[in-house]
Formats: C-alpha cells, structure tokens, sequence
C-alpha cells in the first residue's frame, strides 16, 4: 500500500538530466545500442547514462522501462470498477481486491459526494469473460455497492509528464489515441512472438546491449527480437516502449479522476478537449448506470490539487460543461499498481 504521493521524493533535476529522462521516457530507441543512442542525443558518456537510468529505477523516479503493451490487442479485456466501502473495512477488502488475479490497479479516492471510494482495473485473458470473474470476485470480496464501468471510447493513453514548465503549459497536445474499444480487435501473434511479448513484459536490463540479452531468453537473435519488437510497435500491440515515470517524483504530486456528466452527443467534442491537455494521461467514455451519470474519464496530474482544480475548470469552460456536471476524486491511497503479464503462467 503507498499513499498518493510517497515513495521516490520529488527532485530537482537539472536541465541537462531533465532532457535524458525526457528522452528515456518519450524517444527511447528501438536499437541494438539504445544507451549508447540516448547518450549521443544527450550529449553524455554512455556509461554516464545508464548510472542514471540504473539510479533512477533503483530510487522509484522511473518505475518502469520496456514495453508498454495493449492488453486488447493481445485479446484481453479489462474494465474499471467502483465500489463505496466503509472506512473502517477500506485496508481489509483492499487487500482481498489486491489478491485477486487480473487486478492491476486499485485505488482509494476521495468520493466528491459519489459515493464510491475504491477504484480497481480487472484484466481477463483469452477464454475468460469478464462477467464471471466480476461476479466471482464480488461474491468472494463481499462487495455488494460495485459498479462496473466499461470503456466504450479511448480518446488518449499518453503516460508522459511534461518536464518543464513551457512543456506544459505549451499549446495542447493532440490526443495520443482516439477510437471506439469495439475497433481494437486482438492481433493474432506466432508463438515466437509470444515468446517475446512474454521476455519483454520485464524491465529492459540497463546494460550496453539489452535486446540481445533478452532475446537469448526468448530465444530470438537480438536483431530478430528488435524486429518483432519494431513490427509489434507498427501493429500497436506495444502501445510505446520507454520509461514510465512516478508522477509524483517528477514534479506532479497531486492526481484526480475528473469525471464527466455530459450528452451523448457531446461526448466526441467534450473528450477530445479533455484528451488535449498535457496534464491529462488517459481520457475515455465509459458505460453510465443509473447510479452513475458520468460518462467521461480524464485522469489529471498536476503540481499540486489546486493546479488540478484550475485545469479541470479551465477544461470545463472550454468545453462548456458547467461545474455541477463534473467532479474530481483525488487519489488518496495507492493499494496496487503492477504490469499485467501476458502469455502464459509466471516461470
């Protein structure tokens, strides 16, 4: 369990390491000698970089580096789920949501008035459905008050801070992503490629030559592993390869869920504005219930939460929607946050 906000304290870096971590984190290459291709683009020693790199994985300012892979078009599927649990029983059926296999996420967040406090993500593989597994896993956690909140639309998936000051207050970006769920059909792969998918859901080892390492695991050639990998990226089954960093080690301490209550029809325009802004990582339409009227998900990182209220009102006047149609559920608690694994069991 981590609350918002603790583990790698915030930094200071300098310009120049600012610049490597942006490189690692957004232009990280596909190449035999990645460090030594980031070194010359930074302008360091390569054995320089990788210290870094090995330093900031080792201190939780990168919490990741390698592949970045879309669960649906590997043929999984995934929804979000809510549930309103008393205080008191909050830890106890955290940890039982936690133990739960396909949980990746689990949340606790401030409810706004909605009712609904814990956050999870559950992810099924081929041959599963997710109907079963969601009411099997509320049965054996007792979890009466759950919603189930499916993505209909993703209009960005764009895990990247920006990491100065004229970054992100630049011009918004255009959205990373944007397309109904229902097109992300899974793309069928070789065993070989499995293979590779399986080897690369790890870290990328920080040593000169990397894919050659991993791809003896996978028992691929180091060039035919950078091949499958490259071509996997083309299909958009590796959605982006580099580091993924702790937010609130890199400067954005504070993050919500702003939630939308907004028409059908107005959901197109609302979300791509809402998709344009730096500070939002991941913006979708969901399923609405009768409990639940809200049909936009934008997740907001920022300096602090009153530089997520200002961006959520600065997006809701842009966008026209009024402040009572929209919320902000601040992430309190951080109970679970871990890579799926893909392909198989765990050796």
């Amino acid at each position: 369990m981590i609350k918002a906000g603790a583990g790698a304290a915030p930094v200071n870096l300098p310009p120049e390491e600012r610049r490597l971590l942006s490189l690692a984190q957004s232009r990280f290459p596909l190449v035999a000698e990645p460090y030594a291709a980031l070194a010359r683009e930074a302008g360091w020693a390569e054995d320089e970089v990788r210290a870094r790199l090995q330093e900031w994985l080792s201190n939780g300012l990168i919490r990741r580096l390698g592949a970045v892979f879309d669960s649906r078009r590997l043929g999984y599927k995934s929804t979000l789920l809510a549930a309103g649990v008393p205080a008191a029983e909050v830890e106890a059926v955290a940890a039982e949501i936690n133990a739960w296999p396909g949980v990746t996420h689990n949340y606790l967040r401030d409810d706004a008035g909605t009712g609904y406090n814990l956050w999870f993500t559950l992810t099924v593989g081929p041959g599963q459905t997710l109907a079963e597994e969601v009411g099997a896993i509320a049965c054996r956690v007792g979890l009466a008050n759950l919603i189930v909140l499916p993505a209909t639309r993703m209009f960005k998936i764009k895990v990247e801070f920006p990491l100065d000051e004229e970054a992100a207050t630049a011009s918004p970006a255009a959205a990373d992503v944007d397309q109904s769920c229902a097109e992300a059909e899974a793309v069928p792969l070789t065993e070989e490629e499995w293979r590779v998918v399986r080897t690369f859901t790890v870290d990328l080892p920080v040593i000169p030559r990397p894919f050659a390492s991993l791809g003896r695991q996978a028992g691929v050639s180091e060039e035919r592993a950078l091949t499958i990998l490259s071509a996997l990226r083309r299909k958009g089954v590796i959605r982006r390869f580099g580091a993924t960093l702790k937010h609130f080690a890199v400067g954005y301490p504070a993050n919500a869920m702003s939630v939308w209550q907004v028409e059908p029809e107005d959901e197109e325009r609302v979300g791509r504005i809402l998709a344009g802004s730096p500070w939002v990582t991941h913006c979708y339409a969901r399923s609405t219930r009768a409990e639940w009227p809200y049909n936009l998900f934008a997740m907001l990182h920022a300096p602090s939460r009153e530089a997520c209220r200002e961006e959520a009102a600065r997006l809701g006047a842009e966008a026209r929607v009024p402040e009572e149609r929209y919320r902000l559920l601040f992430t309190e608690r951080e109970f679970k946050k871990e890579r799926m694994w893909y392909g198989g069991e765990r050796e």
